[in-house]
């Protein structure tokens, strides 16, 4: 048990978590008292008219005398500033080590304590070994250090030895220290902590003996701690008498409650409940805490039961309840309530406890197992299984947890078996219980409910291997015999006849003659011989077995039985006399129904053909259901099935499948119906036939084709993952022919569902190789090529798709394989080979695949800088596709062209035909969420006006480059275009609104190229004006600005304009200047700019001219 007063988390080893909370809280406040006890010394008085020192100076006494005044007024951030000053100043001064310790006492009397910085202190203060503090250092720096090693959530191991270290020396340097109970004490804790018990319980004993201890105000705790440790090693006995010790010493302690706890446990441990009652009544009488008294109740209770007084044990587990409904004792108390009102014998409280207990938040798993353990059992003794089966479910659900986990299981299998429909889930319920509780009491009855349960689900392999397991494990309960019956009859359904035989034969030598179900054993017997074959031991058997039959329907299955082994033993004749017998025995049987049906096949062996015709007609239009009527039926769907009638062949298949008796054809109905279905194209009702085909008969000789056809289902609803599962198990079966085609293509359909286009190329892939004669494979391929390019595989797919186009021509999905080809070569920038497959695929007749063929023609003519001809092919575009949806881009670019080409005016006209559409459909900003499809507008619009101003028509250009600002006022071109409009606007002889536009851009966008071209053209705008004194600082922004000798390429060129440029500014100042003074200064500032256009621009060609106008200054 981690058990120390100052731990940050404790534990009353006997209900773990009862007491963590009381322990925790009582640790801080005893923290806090003993804290101001230890460091009392800290808080003295300290004189501050300190007498000059040997190697004190009076500067040094004055700091320290300044430290000691704020120290004993409070002022602790103060007193801590000065105490590290002076022993920064003054680290040899006598009165060092004294400033050091009362630095340390600082740091623990902040309002919030730094005790690593104290312990550093007093460490400082430690290093003169004539220190008149040292005593009191060491017992501040064992208590700091012990602090610091259990103040986070694991204590730390090396601070707790130093702590010991440091007490050890504190007790060897001064023997009659004043804090010694301390050293003691701490060294204790410190060993508790470390795990040294023993150490510890050494430390507790010397500080026990002290002449002082009494005096001390440890005491309480040390004995306390003391009991504890000794607990913990076992020493119970000296443990009592400490805790006696402490309750004799200090009876209204607050630990004395705790105590009380401790020792009322330790006494029902002896066996002593009376004196533990009587502990735990003082321990309620005083606790001070819901813990505590929480904590005596329960044990209290416990201690009652003990005393065989389980009624009034209840009673103190509905007060703990009644008084602490939400503590975390509640729920226990419950359950605990719950037992006790059981124990007593009234069975309605405690029933209402289990189901109380059930309702609580929370409970515990344990405690809610036996609980609805209980609960189940009084619901299942009143046959109400649904109620029973309800409340073990849901426990299940939520957790199961200790002994009554395997009863609980049980409860819910036997709930659950006693109802038709849940008896599948029942069995898996045995199953897993059997196997995860083998070794519980209930587990032969687990084994045997599932094994049951299997046979009565027709899954009769499981059976046998769940009778099997039963024998093995449990061959000498009483349940054998009944095993032996299950496991004889599920290998006879399974079709193991002869081996069914021989388990019959075993049964009937084994049980009593007059055993109740023996004749129906014998009949189950002969059964198997005639499916073995062996139709003469069928005869043998059931005349020995005569007495056995008591009843005429036993007689008559006998006669029955024996007719059928002569029919199949080619005795038609013999057949029809025993056959008719049967029918005799028991006229309106089902036993006579199959005689009948038998008798049919009779007449059809003797060549009695009109009788056996009318037998099997009066047989498939009977109502009752009988096994000859099933295969009547069945029959019937098979034919209607052949024929394509599958509504037909649905009616048939659905009456065998909701008849219950209809155990051996039912798989075959199952498949019958569900492939039915997926004929009429109904997918998701076929799954669940074919699922319960497959849960029930995995084995059957259709489970692989209803695999398969199930695959299909989930893959056309949407099931992928459930589609894979069931397409992975039939390729486990190594399928070949059609039938492998049919699983590859189907697991590439449900890899291209799940996006795992790679995988789907592949299965594609290995169905062309492995099944070359598979249903068109260029489809095939075309699928592949695709799958390939979702896959990332690109280059694979136009290799594909080549292929394709290299063998056809005109199927349906060439166009698309020419387009996909044309693409990837445009991809890699091939744009001849693009444009090859490109033309093809304009030529495809579905106008979405022409029109986008086209288009990308169209970009490769451009791409590849045949401008005319892609200018031709965005033309052919617009006329073949007006309306289309790539019109408007084709506009654009075709004006796009012609702008490259100089050729403004016929550009302007492209632009202007886009534009008309785009006002047509009122495209705008709020119209448009797509980026590129505003983008697109932008550009028509801006390239509008730019071919307008390249026309010179100055107020066409800004009435495009207004529209494109009223459409879209936020368009990523708002930069260039303000600067298109200040340059109009240049040109037209406005030079304020020119200015304004060029503003705009220069201060909004001021690193961008274009803010440096707007700045240049401000200049030039002042220049023309012979504005000098504007024009040189806008030039000057230029040059200087935009990250200087760092701009990009971009700006570059025009900071060297802007330099040659100021400089002209300069020589025109020289012009003006009136004096010499000013044309000196005016030559020396045009000769800094054309300095700077050959320094920094010395590649710009107006490096030279500016060179030329440097000699010229000169």
């Amino acid at each position: 048990m981690n058990r120390s007063l100052f731990a940050p988390d404790t534990h009353r080893h006997t209900v773990p978590g009862i007491c963590s909370v009381v322990a925790r809280r009582r640790a801080r406040k005893r923290w806090q008292s003993i804290a101001a006890c230890l460091v009392t010394f800290m808080a003295m008085i300290i004189d501050a008219n300190v007498s000059k020192a040997e190697e004190s100076t009076a500067a040094s006494i004055a700091l320290y005398s300044d430290a000691a005044n704020f120290q004993n007024k409070g002022a602790i951030d103060l007193a801590i500033r000065n105490w590290e000053q002076f022993l920064k100043q003054y680290p040899k001064d006598d009165l060092a080590s004294q400033a050091a310790h009362y630095r340390g006492v600082c740091e623990m009397k902040r309002e919030t304590p730094d005790y690593g910085r104290a312990i550093t202190a007093f460490q400082s203060a430690l290093t003169d070994p004539a220190s008149k503090l040292r005593e009191q250092s060491l017992a501040n720096l064992g208590w700091c250090q012990f602090v610091v090693a259990t103040e986070g959530q694991n204590a730390d191991a090396k601070a707790l030895q130093q702590t010991i270290a440091t007490y050890v020396q504190l007790i060897k340097e001064f023997p009659q220290t004043t804090f010694a109970d301390r050293a003691y004490f701490y060294s204790g804790e410190a060993a508790y902590q470390l795990g040294h018990t023993d150490a510890a319980i050494a430390s507790y004993q010397r500080m026990l003996s002290l002449a002082t201890s009494k005096q001390s105000p440890l005491r309480c705790d040390t004995l306390y701690a003391y009991g504890v440790a000794l607990e913990e090693a076992g020493k119970d006995a000296q443990a009592v008498r400490a805790y006696q010790q402490l309750l004799q010493e200090f009876s209204t302690h607050e630990f004395a409650v705790d105590v009380r706890l401790r020792l009322g446990d330790q006494f029902i441990a002896a066996g002593k409940q009376a004196e533990a009652l009587k502990l735990f009544d003082g321990a309620l009488s005083a606790a001070q805490y819901a813990e505590d008294e929480r904590y005596a109740m329960l044990r209290k209770a416990f201690a009652l039961v003990q005393s065989n007084r389980p009624a009034e044990a209840a009673q103190v587990y509905d007060l703990l309840r009644q008084k602490h409904p939400n503590s975390p004792e509640a729920a226990g108390a419950l359950l605990a309530a719950g037992q006790a009102y059981y124990r007593a014998k009234q069975l309605d409280l405690a029933g209402q406890r289990f189901q109380q207990q059930l309702q609580q938040p929370n409970v515990g798993g344990e405690t809610a197992t036996e609980s609805a353990h209980w609960l189940a059992q009084i619901y299942l003794n009143q046959k109400q299984t649904k109620q029973a089966a309800k409340v073990a479910e849901d426990q299940i659900k939520k957790q199961v947890a200790g002994t009554y986990s395997a009863h609980l299981y049980l409860d819910l299998v036997e709930a659950l078996a006693a109802d038709p429909v849940t008896l599948a889930k029942s069995l898996q319920v045995a199953k897993q219980a059997a196997q995860k509780y083998g070794d519980s009491e209930v587990a032969p009855r687990l084994l045997y409910n599932a094994a049951f349960s299997a046979l009565q689900l027709d899954q009769y392999a499981e059976a046998v291997q769940l009778a099997n397991q039963f024998m093995q494990r449990f061959k000498d309960d009483p349940l054998a015999i009944d095993v032996r019956f299950i496991a004889a009859e599920s290998t006879l359904l399974q079709g193991k006849s002869q081996e069914a035989v021989q388990h019959f034969q075993a049964l009937l030598d084994r049980s009593p003659a007059n055993h109740a179900s023996r004749g129906q054993w014998a009949l189950r017997a002969a059964t198997a011989a005639n499916l073995s074959k062996q139709y003469d031991l069928t005869l043998q058997l059931l005349k020995k077995e005569t007495a056995s039959l008591k009843s005429a329907q036993q007689q008559s299955e006998a006669a029955l039985l024996m007719g059928k082994a002569a029919l199949l033993n080619k005795s038609a004749d013999q057949a029809i006399g025993l056959l008719a017998s049967a029918i005799k025995l028991a006229p309106s049987s089902q036993t006579a129904a199959k005689a009948q049906f038998l008798q049919a096949t009779a007449y059809d062996d003797a060549n009695r053909s009109q009788e056996a015709t009318q037998a099997w007609t009066q047989i498939a239009k009977r109502t009752e259901s009988t096994p000859e009527v099933r295969q009547a039926r069945y029959r019937l769907a098979q034919l209607a099935a052949d024929q394509n009638d599958h509504a037909t062949a649905l009616q048939w298949h659905q009456r065998l499948i909701n008849d219950p008796a209809s155990k051996r054809l039912r798989p075959y109905a199952l498949f019958g119906f569900g492939w039915s279905l997926i004929q009429a194209d109904r997918h998701g009702e076929a799954i669940a036939p074919l699922s319960e085909l497959l849960d029930k008969s995995p084995n059957h000789e259709t489970a692989t084709d209803a695999r398969l056809t199930r695959g299909i289902a989930y893959r056309v609803t949407g099931d992928s993952a459930a589609a894979r599962r069931d397409l992975q198990a039939v390729m486990a079966k190594k399928p070949t022919g059609t039938q492998l085609g049919h699983v590859l293509y189907e697991l590439a359909l449900v890899d291209q569902a799940e996006k795992r286009f790679g995988d789907a190329a592949n299965k594609l892939s290995q169905l062309l190789s492995k099944v070359p004669d598979y249903d068109s494979p260029e489809r095939l391929r075309y699928e592949m090529g695709w799958a390939l390019q979702q896959a990332g595989k690109t280059d694979q797919a136009a290799k594909v798709f080549e292929g394709i186009l290299a063998k056809s021509s005109d199927a349906p999905f060439t166009a698309d394989a020419a387009f996909f080809v044309g693409q990837f070569y445009y991809d890699q920038k091939n744009w001849d080979k693009a444009s090859e497959f490109l033309k093809q695929a304009s030529a495809a007749k579905d106008p979405v695949v022409a029109e986008k063929a086209m288009y990308r023609l169209a970009w490769s003519d451009f791409q590849a800088g045949n401008l005319q001809q892609a200018r031709q092919a965005f033309s052919n575009l617009t006329k073949r596709f007006p309306k289309g949806e790539l019109a408007l881009d084709a506009y654009m670019m075709d004006g796009e062209c012609l702008f490259r080409m100089d050729q403004f005016e016929q550009a302007l006209q492209s632009f202007t035909m886009a534009r008309k559409q785009i006002e047509a459909n009122g495209d705008d900003s709020t119209t448009l969420r797509d980026p590129e499809d505003r983008r697109i507008r932008e550009l028509v619009l801006l390239h509008g006006g730019q071919s307008a101003a390249q026309l010179q028509q100055w107020d066409v250009a800004i009435d495009w480059f207004d529209a494109l600002k009223t459409r879209f006022r936020s368009t990523s071109y708002l930069p260039q275009l303000l600067y298109e409009l200040g340059f109009v606007y240049q040109q037209k002889g406005d030079m304020e609104r020119a200015l304004s536009y060029f503003q705009q851009v220069a201060e909004g966008y001021r690193r961008q190229e274009v803010a440096a071209r707007s700045r240049f053209m401000m200049g030039e705008i002042y220049f023309l004006r012979q504005a000098f004194d504007k024009a040189i600082p806008e030039f000057q922004s230029v040059m200087y600005g935009f990250g200087g000798s760092e701009a990009s390429a971009t700006i570059r060129p025009w900071q060297a304009r802007s330099g040659f440029e100021a400089g002209r500014c300069a020589e025109a100042l020289i012009q003006q200047a009136q004096t010499d003074a000013n044309r000196t200064k005016a030559q020396t500032v045009a000769r800094t700019f054309y300095q700077f256009v050959v320094d920094e621009h010395r590649d710009h060609e107006l490096a030279k001219k500016a060179a030329e106008r440097l000699e010229a200054l000169k």
